[in-house]
């Protein structure tokens, strides 16, 4: 399902976006539909007025703000406006097409990526021999966009029930109140609370967690996995002092016997923060391109690995007990990640109330449902893109607070490409 929602779905958001900048800067015009090419993605913008859409060119950098794209072009077209991004290349692995070749996938097993032997490759926590991880590499290796992926396969293969994340981002740009990667995963169902971005909430956080595994251990208690994701961590130990390292070092030792796993990422793998001891009972250590010869034989402990060759950008080693795997890490972009987000929270059961009510009362508040909006892509039993069909001339409307997901557009798919969603 995820997979064929993926276009349509950035196609949704992206139309929502360019409406809110022509409704802020009032302009009489909305998105009408356009065409979808391998290269391109041309929205046609309506209107009922033909004076005051001049001014369309002053408003390209808002355009470029809100969709956070590199460029736009905009331009008349057999009369019409049309307003153009080039579509990015596809990721070498999109986390959300190989999902769907893992129907099996066992609780608490983290999605790593493909092998170079074209075979997805799992992480199984509950095994003790693989019930922590630490991704290791220089600044851009991808060990962010990595962890974000573990986060997200986590969560869409377990239940709440049976699995819950925590996650603290020691990222400087984090402490300082920057936009980081890794909050939007804020908004993950499983989380126990919102990432955590500063020093004092990390401490309170882990003191939780060493509470929670020792009652645990205390209980026999093993369930739910809880899975701590750490960005950064030899900033974290820095920010944290001695309180942070020691409680740490007891998660690490004791925590996989109370359910408890840590996923970790350093650029410093020979930093002292990071003692002997604490790397010896981290089991699996993924490791990206490092420019120091010297720094990745320490992440590596095997001089042929050399990952200063490396491309970077997701390509990875995966070492557990001994052995290494290369691999290509999947990969989830924002309108993606936005799409599992909706998904995740539409899954949820409904709450049970604690309180009685009056039926009375509440159905004279029951509205009529809301159609679902027209399908955006047409396909044949094949899977195949049907012809061109004539696009909509006006698009559903929606109430500013409503998610976007549920705005619906006719788009055509251009037969000169061939289009898989």
């Amino acid at each position: 399902m995820l997979k064929e929602e993926r276009l349509p779905h950035q196609l949704r958001v992206q139309s929502r976006q360019i409406d809110n900048v022509l409704r802020h800067r009032q302009l009489s015009a909305e998105v009408a539909g356009g065409t979808v090419t391998q290269r391109a993605i041309h929205f046609d913008l309506h209107s009922h007025f033909s004076s005051g859409l001049e001014r369309l060119r002053e408003l390209k950098q808002d355009f470029l703000d809100a969709l956070g794209v590199a460029d736009v072009q905009l331009a008349r077209k057999d009369g019409q406006w049309q307003l153009q991004i080039n579509r990015p290349e596809e990721p070498p692995v999109a986390l959300l097409d190989l999902l769907p070749l893992l129907p099996d996938i066992g609780s608490a097993t983290a999605v790593l990526g493909v092998s170079e032997a074209n075979e997805p490759l799992l992480i199984d926590l509950t095994d003790e021999d693989q019930s922590h991880m630490l991704l290791i590499g220089d600044s851009g290796a991808g060990k962010t966009t990595l962890l974000r992926s573990l986060a997200v396969s986590l969560a869409l293969t377990n239940k709440q029930s049976q699995l819950q994340l925590v996650i603290i981002d020691a990222n400087d740009r984090a402490d300082a109140g920057g936009f980081t990667d890794l909050e939007p995963l804020s908004y993950l169902p499983h989380l126990l609370e919102p990432v955590v971005r500063d020093a004092a909430t990390s401490v309170e956080l882990l003191s939780f967690l060493l509470r929670e595994m020792t009652y645990r251990l205390e209980q026999g208690v093993r369930t739910p996995v809880i899975v701590v994701l750490i960005d950064h961590l030899a900033t974290l130990l820095e920010k944290t002092g001695e309180t942070g390292a020691a409680a740490l070092m007891q998660l690490v030792q004791k925590g996989p016997m109370a359910g408890i796993h840590l996923i970790m990422t350093t650029t410093q793998p020979e930093s002292d923060l990071l003692t002997a001891v604490f790397k010896s009972t981290v089991p699996v250590r993924l490791v990206g391109r490092m420019q120091d010869e010297q720094a990745g034989l320490a992440a590596t402990g095997d001089s042929n690995l050399r990952p200063e060759y490396f491309w970077g950008s997701g390509d990875f080693a995966a070492i557990v007990n001994g052995d290494a795997i290369y691999f290509q890490a999947a990969y989830i972009g924002d309108y993606d990640l936005h799409l599992t987000i909706d998904l995740l929270h539409r899954r949820r059961p409904r709450p049970i109330l604690a309180k009685t009510f009056d039926v009375r009362q509440a159905a004279t508040l029951v509205e009529e449902p809301v159609q679902p909006p027209e399908e955006i892509l047409h396909f044949t039993p094949e899977g195949k893109v049907q012809p061109k069909t004539k696009q909509a001339a006006v698009k559903q409307t929606a109430d500013d607070d409503e998610i976007p997901f549920d705005a619906g557009f006719g788009w055509d798919l251009a037969q000169e490409d061939s289009l898989e969603a």
